[in-house]
C-alpha cells in the first residue's frame, strides 16, 4: 500500500483459502482460536484492518469502501483470484 502496510498473517496452503475479516475494533487475533482448530495445512489469511491492531497507524478514511479496497489489495497481492477464496466475517 502506498500509505503504509497492513499486518497480514497466512498459514497453510491447502484447500480453498479462508480469508478472515475481523469486526470493527477487532484484530487478526480475533480469529486465533478459530484458526487453531483448523488443520495446520489449511490455507488461512487474517489481517489487521486499517486503524486496528498492528495496522492502527495507517491513515483514514476508515470507511467500508476503503476497508473493502484494502481487502482486495491483500487478496490480489497474495496471488489469490477474487473467486478462489472464502470470505469469513463476524458481526460481533
Amino acid at each position: 500500500m502506498a500509505d503504509g502496510s497492513i499486518e497480514v498473517r497466512r498459514r497453510g496452503r491447502c484447500g480453498p483459502t479462508l480469508v478472515f475479516v475481523h469486526y470493527w475494533g477487532g484484530s487478526a487475533g480475533t480469529w486465533e482460536a478459530v484458526v487453531e482448530r483448523l488443520p495446520a495445512d489449511r490455507d488461512t489469511v487474517r489481517f489487521d484492518q486499517r486503524g486496528w491492531g498492528a495496522s492502527r497507524a495507517l491513515p483514514g478514511p476508515r470507511r467500508l469502501d476503503q476497508l473493502a479496497d484494502d481487502l482486495i489489495d491483500i487478496v490480489t497481492g497474495l496471488g489469490l483470484g477474487l473467486d478462489t477464496f472464502v470470505l469469513v466475517g463476524s458481526a460481533i
